[in-house]
């Protein structure tokens, strides 16, 4: 019987595709995880989870466009597998790899908060002459129709109501409830807050000042709390404020792991954030209080609107601080 093979790009999409795989109790996976840089906790935590469920991983850090395309065509040409699992429905390099691949079963699953935005690149096929051009040179690579279309099940995270459109994939199961299961970590602390830090280079027009100003903002907080703590960005350079009470977080655990350990205790958890793929996840939970930051500083295509159809968010606006 031929092996299943997984494309990933986040973390989450890795957490993700075990939940999915436990639940078809499918066990034979190779995980095929492409990063921009080389990350040592992304490593870490590729090992935890393959480790723990038996999986095999490649870990593939990208250098250039053409070194890269290159080695996906090699990689992937005419290989077979029985299940193809992937998230990132218009990545370039996804989408290569897939009409690279001889496959029976094209599995989909969401790979975050784009999946509850109507305008978002998961129903909008992203169209540019770069990705026209090596898609041409290599003959293959799979549109954002191809992928929905061949798609024979789709796994959908989030409660059912956010959807903007619903029976998008002919397939569609709803695993929202898998998320809210507790781990146990150890953390050995409590908090009441929680920072989910963005990636200040890509949701601000000016990241060095959003970067100030969710300083000022914690400064505030931690005026009137103990400790918070707090999740870096993966995909950011900055640092965490070096502010006395603010704890450092980041680790080989995912947000999602960390919170379910936070929120066993009787205490309410407060996420504080600009409306991520985290947040979404809580959106109408009656344990955990969501805050959404904003700021005109904000580049619009990042602003998730489908958090104003929630009534149990607070929200906090950067500007003037």
């Amino acid at each position: 019987m031929k092996s299943s093979l997984a494309l990933c790009r986040t973390k989450l999409q890795v957490f993700t595709l075990s939940l999915i795989l436990a639940r078809k109790k499918e066990e034979t996976v190779e995980i095929y995880y492409f990063d921009d840089s080389y990350k040592s906790d992304t490593l870490d935590f590729l090992n935890r989870i393959c480790k723990s469920k038996g999986y095999q991983f490649k870990y593939f850090v990208k250098k250039n466009t053409f070194s890269d395309l290159s080695f996906i065509y090699r990689e992937f040409r005419n290989k077979e597998y029985s299940n193809l699992y992937i998230a990132s429905l218009c990545n370039g390099y996804i989408s290569l790899a897939t009409g690279l691949i001889n496959f029976v079963n094209l599995i989909t699953f969401d790979d975050g908060a784009a999946n509850l935005e109507k305008s978002s690149f998961v129903y909008q096929q992203r169209e540019s002459l770069k990705r026209s051009l090596f898609f041409s040179l290599f003959r293959s690579g799979y549109s954002l129709s191809d992928i929905v279309s061949k798609s024979s099940e789709h796994y959908n995270i989030f409660e059912a109501s956010l959807y903007p459109y619903k029976g998008y994939f002919s397939k569609e199961i709803n695993i929202s409830d898998v998320f809210q299961s507790s781990v146990q970590l150890d953390l050995n602390e409590e908090f009441s807050h929680l920072f989910l830090s963005p990636c200040y280079e890509e949701l601000f027009e000016d990241p060095e000042q959003g970067y100030c100003n969710v300083r000022d903002f914690l400064k505030l907080q931690l005026s009137t709390s103990d400790k918070v703590g707090y999740i870096q960005h993966p995909r950011s350079s900055y640092p965490t404020p070096d502010l006395p009470g603010l704890v450092d977080l980041t680790s080989n655990y995912i947000a999602e792991e960390i919170i379910a350990d936070l929120a066993v205790g009787p205490c309410s958890l407060s996420l504080i954030g600009f409306g991520n793929t985290t947040q979404a996840f809580y959106i109408n939970s009656n344990k955990i209080q969501n805050v959404l930051l904003t700021s005109n500083n904000m580049k619009k295509q990042y602003i998730n609107h489908f958090f104003n159809k929630s009534s149990n968010i607070t929200y906090f606006t950067l500007d003037g601080l």
